[in-house]
């Protein structure tokens, strides 16, 4: 649903996304380049100490953490944002993009 042209991304996949997955994820993706977190703390500028606090649920990710990690990982900051549940889309660009993710993470294939 869209509220005041904000998207309310619980409303497309009927709930928000939950600390664990995005937790799993990033621990994945960390995994996937054979990074430790040390790498992964001085490549996004992020100390160690809150991505371990993110990936074992003590703390939830921020937006500016987010955007960090999407641009260290090379990802999409939409993206990045919408796994952590912290997303609102505002603009036709980000909703399209949105869109697609969510249309891709249901199918399990990629747009």
């Amino acid at each position: 649903a869209i509220i005041s042209g904000v998207l309310d991304v619980a409303s497309l996949d009927g709930e928000k996304k939950n600390p664990e997955e995005f937790s799993a994820w990033l621990s994945k993706k960390i995994e996937e380049r054979e990074w430790s977190l040390r790498d992964m703390e001085r490549r996004a500028q992020v100390s160690r100490t809150t991505i371990c606090r993110v990936i074992n649920g003590e703390q939830d990710p921020t937006r500016d953490f987010c955007e960090k990690v999407a641009r260290t990982l090379n990802l999409s900051e939409i993206e990045v944002l919408w796994r952590a549940g912290v997303l609102s889309v505002e603009g036709e660009a980000e909703l399209i993009e949105l869109a697609r993710l969510v249309l891709s993470t249901k199918s399990g294939r990629a747009c």
